[in-house]
């Protein structure tokens, strides 16, 4: 990327605090490196769908319908993780 007009590299500051808030988001299994012997070489990262939490909300997210998918949410127990688990 440094031969890119602009580049700046992340310090490694920025990277712990960009790590620290994705790692909330993170299920296992949705993420992986490709590694040689030597150094990393490629990643993937998947992210479950959090969409499909919020539709039954129907664009309404000031409601009261939203304290009950909370606990859900936060304790990863919604249909969506159990559907990216099944997946890995």
């Amino acid at each position: 990327m440094q031969d890119n007009w602009g580049f700046v590299p992340m310090t490694d500051a920025e990277i712990n605090f960009m790590a620290g808030r994705m790692k909330p988001l993170l299920t296992e299994g949705l993420a992986y490196v490709a590694e040689t012997s030597k150094e990393p070489v490629g990643f993937l990262l998947a992210m479950p769908d959090f969409n499909q939490a919020f539709k039954p909300l129907k664009g309404r997210m000031l409601t009261p319908k939203l304290l009950g998918f909370l606990p859900y949410l936060l304790a990863g127990k919604s249909p969506i993780f159990a559907a990216s688990s099944r997946l890995a």
